[in-house]
């Protein structure tokens, strides 16, 4: 009897928890816009004995909220840090909870015909070609020169 007593004592205590929730975070605190969506992203770690050496998996919902709204853009965030402690493991877990309102279409561009190239026609040249006559002097001694 007692074995069993043990037993389920052990059962209890690994099954319970307590989970306690650190933070919240709310951004933009206007209403969404009609068009809106609700998205929402989670990412967590459990970590033995409570050595915990990472924090990137906060990262990880901020980037998963990001992909559930690629074209449009993210308001109204609300996060929450929370974690739940077992007998001998904790559970850490980031939820971030959004909207995602859609970009306005980018105006379409008016049709405007395009402005027809302007060359300029080409001048012959019916000039004559111009002749100098440079005088050569051919004793550079005789006019005090030097050579």
């Amino acid at each position: 009897m007692r074995r069993v007593e043990l037993l389920i004592l052990g059962l209890v205590l690994a099954n319970s928890a307590c989970t306690t929730v650190h933070s919240a975070y709310l951004t933009n605190l206007s209403a969404p816009a009609q068009s809106a969506r609700p998205i929402q992203a989670e990412a967590g770690k459990t970590v033995f004995l409570a050595m915990n050496f990472s924090n990137d998996y906060a990262y990880e919902a901020r980037e998963r909220l990001y992909a559930e709204c690629p074209d449009g853009t993210v308001t109204g965030v609300l996060s929450t840090y929370e974690t739940t402690w077992y007998v001998l493991f904790i559970r850490h877990e980031v939820t971030a909870r959004a909207y995602c309102v859609p970009r306005p279409a980018a105006p379409a561009a008016p049709d405007v015909p395009e402005a027809p190239t302007v060359t300029e026609p080409e001048v012959p040249n019916t000039s004559p070609p111009i002749e100098v006559e440079v005088p050569v002097e051919s004793n550079l001694h005789e006019q005090g020169g030097s050579s």
